[in-house]
């Protein structure tokens, strides 16, 4: 069964990591 309140940290760390990474890759990248 899909349990939201246990996969919500899970999507809030992932969301996080992404919003982080997105200028560090960006410059990286360049």
């Amino acid at each position: 069964m899909f349990d939201p309140q246990l996969f919500a940290p899970v999507l809030a760390q992932v969301a996080l990591t992404i919003v982080l990474g997105l200028p560090m890759a960006a410059m990286r990248w360049r």
